[in-house]
């Protein structure tokens, strides 16, 4: 896996699902600075405006051809690198590179259709002269001897993203987001070593850890409605972990409705008497229960309606559609108004854009969350996005 310092980046796909979807894959590897166009000449614009570093660029986009657009970053002084996106034919690929020898821009490697998150870091770190631009380590596996040192060295911290009521913009909560603070490689996301977690009881360490920290650091938050912490479906199945959430809560006089757990789609189709006796008892005892990433499994609403959740959590990659795509919105609509008919509070997650916000509001969407209200923060800065509040608008 690839450790790297992020710079900018700027996706050209007038595919809108495309665009999304390639955003999506971005961020989940770590990227922050994403800049998005549909046109070449938007493209040209923000390269101009913005210090682009990378540029992701469907090759076969209609308006001109990809090695005129090469000619044009030349004429307005780009040096960054260029990945194109292409299902071409490999000789016109290979063609294409050559010209390197002649421009300042640098050609990376081709990203062949369809696109996947490895073919991604693969074709954007392949070794070339413009790796400047790029500050890449070398690559590192991370295991999970590595993963229970961190957890012992206490180098896992919390982030928290802010979650705001929808009409009153008021701040709700907030959902528990873990970092690693490597000490080799700087602050990684869970993209690096979660994965690995999940195949141990490392993950039930991480739960306990991210936990027990959240709970002390924002119990004497009085802004803060609720705190929202993921766990794994593996630690659901295996850990009784109600007695310790209770316990934990009563050290540091939180109130059992302030804390939510949220749980991935699949765990409602998981026939297992510790999962049943978790989800059951942390209801009995005031705790809140998420569905969270509703939209990217295969769970039903009815199937919900069986279960005591509180709270259900549309996923960003399904927010990401709601400008683009009118069968989406209808979709949207449908599910909650369906949630609100069995008692559940419906969340937004990946709320960038004043548009979507105001769509979610018309649609009568409880809360939202994203990088318009406020992106993943450690302590220190929630303390500080909390003052600044006080003095302005979130949106």
């Amino acid at each position: 896996m690839h450790v790297f310092i992020m710079k900018n980046i700027l996706i050209i796909e007038n595919n809108h699902f495309q665009a999304n979807m390639l955003k999506h894959m971005l961020e989940r590897i770590g990227f922050e600075s994403i800049y998005s166009s549909d046109s070449i000449q938007t493209g040209l614009s923000i390269c101009q405006s913005q210090a682009i570093d990378i540029i992701l660029c469907d090759v076969e986009l209609t308006s001109i051809d990809s090695v005129s657009f090469l000619n044009k970053l030349v004429t307005i002084g780009f040096e960054g690198q260029i990945n194109f996106i292409s299902a071409l034919d490999s000789k016109i690929s290979s063609t294409i590179q050559r010209m390197n020898d002649f421009l300042s821009v640098f050609i990376g490697e081709f990203i062949q259709k369809p696109i996947t998150e490895k073919k991604i870091i693969n074709a954007i770190f392949a070794p070339g002269p413009h790796q400047s631009h790029i500050e890449k380590k070398e690559p590192i596996t991370i295991s999970q001897r590595d993963i229970a040192n961190g957890i012992k060295n206490h180098e896992l911290i919390n982030f928290y993203q802010p979650i705001y009521e929808t009409r009153s913009q008021k701040l709700y909560g907030v959902e528990v987001l873990v970092r690693w603070q490597h000490p080799e490689y700087g602050l990684l996301s869970p993209y690096y070593f979660i994965e690995e977690a999940e195949t141990s009881l490392l993950i039930s360490d991480i739960f306990y850890l991210t936990a027990f920290n959240a709970i002390q650091d924002l119990s004497s938050i009085p802004e803060i409605g609720k705190i929202s912490i993921n766990v794994s479906q593996k630690t659901l199945s295996e850990e009784p972990i109600c007695d310790w959430l209770i316990a934990t809560c009563k050290q540091f006089n939180l109130p059992h409705h302030k804390v939510c757990i949220e749980l991935t789609e699949g765990i409602v189709f998981v026939e297992n008497q510790t999962v049943l006796e978790n989800i059951s008892r942390l209801r009995l005892n005031g705790f809140g229960l998420s569905i969270d990433d509703f939209g990217t499994g295969y769970s039903s609403l009815s199937k919900l309606a069986s279960l005591p959740f509180t709270e259900l959590k549309l996923d960003k990659s399904f927010i990401d559609q709601i400008e683009i795509d009118e069968s989406i919105e209808s979709i949207i609509q449908h599910t909650i108004q369906l949630a609100h008919s069995l008692d559940l509070n419906v969340v937004a997650e990946g709320v960038e854009t004043q548009r979507t916000f105001g769509k979610l509001r018309e649609f009568n969407v409880d809360f939202c969350q994203g990088y318009l209200l406020g992106k993943p923060m450690a302590l220190e800065q929630l303390y500080l996005h909390l003052s600044n509040e006080l003095t302005q608008s979130v949106v």
